[in-house]
């Protein structure tokens, strides 16, 4: 019913691949340096097949040539070679990716749907963890691991809270607005577009993770209703606060959520009786999320409900 979501936050080698100084509008230069800034917690490897150093460090073609296999591979390279770098990944024992690339079928003009349709299947053959494409990354405060690209979030404090968002901008917005209330946070995910793992299945993780206390998220579609339910389920007997802003409610949001990750917005009504059922709170807007976070504890939370 859910899948693994490990290998993507709690990996024990990395890989950035495509790193260079401008790659990705410079975000691959960015991630290294949110792991460098923490020590590098776990071993990071660069693979770029036109550098042989970059940032004082050995640069590796591809992920045949690296020294062990790597358990998740951040990948900024341009969309049209996606899927040659996931295709040599899992052939050399790869676990998990975050997939940064957009053009794989969102947007209105639909451009690189047949794109997407193999990546989907490369990665449903695999059984690969992949958070993306389309995406902004995550971070997983346990592991020391900023992987979200921007300076904005470093030095976050450790906490309670963990978060699900659809938009990547949303999160780091959300998550330094957070910190100047005080919160301290555990995980994040930045959905993307959700070709391998989607928002049921890092709800569920963040419901079992011993880490996280308080749930939050910006959701713009479930695509499993009913695993999504089956986890909204398991956080109210947990006693753990769920937290969301869905947006979608009126058509224009609807079409929104279709141009920006592809997907198709639920039914308000239905998603509504979910909460209702399961005791999700419901925000009507980022600032509200962030009230209630900060002044939730799963006593109050609960009695709210």
């Amino acid at each position: 019913m859910f899948r693994s979501v490990d290998p993507l936050l709690k990996p024990k080698t990395m890989a950035i691949i495509g790193a260079s100084e401008t790659g990705g509008d410079g975000w691959s230069r960015v991630l290294f340096q949110n792991i460098k800034g923490a020590g590098f917690p776990v071993p990071t490897y660069l693979v770029n097949p036109r550098r042989q150093e970059l940032w004082g460090e050995k640069v590796y073609p591809d992920f045949g040539s690296l020294p062990e296999e790597i358990d998740h591979a951040l990948v900024i390279v341009p969309a049209r070679f996606v899927n040659d770098v996931i295709r040599d990944g899992i052939q050399n024992g790869l676990k998990s990716a975050t997939i940064f690339s957009a053009g794989f079928g969102e947007g209105r003009k639909k451009f690189g749907i047949e794109r997407g349709t193999e990546l989907k299947g490369l990665i449903k053959e695999s059984g690969l963890s992949v958070c993306g494409p389309n995406c902004m990354g995550l971070f997983c405060l346990p592991k020391e691991l900023l992987l979200y690209p921007t300076s904005r979030l470093r030095n976050l404090s450790k906490g309670p809270v963990g978060g699900i968002f659809h938009s990547g901008g949303t999160l780091g917005y959300w998550f330094a607005q957070a910190a100047e209330r005080g919160l301290g946070f555990s995980y994040a995910m930045s959905c993307g577009n959700e070709f391998g793992l989607d928002a049921a299945d890092y709800l569920n993780f963040l419901v079992e993770d011993e880490d996280t206390e308080i749930i939050v998220g910006m959701i713009e579609s479930i695509r499993r209703p009913r695993e999504f339910m089956a986890a909204a389920k398991k956080a109210f007997e947990a006693k753990k606060p769920v937290i969301i802003m869905k947006l979608g409610k009126t058509e224009l949001g609807k079409e929104q959520a279709k141009t920006h990750t592809g997907a198709v917005a639920v039914d308000d009504d239905v998603f509504t009786a979910m909460c209702r059922r399961y005791g999700v709170v419901r925000c009507n807007s980022v600032d509200e999320m962030v009230d209630f976070a900060s002044g939730g504890t799963k006593s109050t939370l609960f009695a709210s409900k």
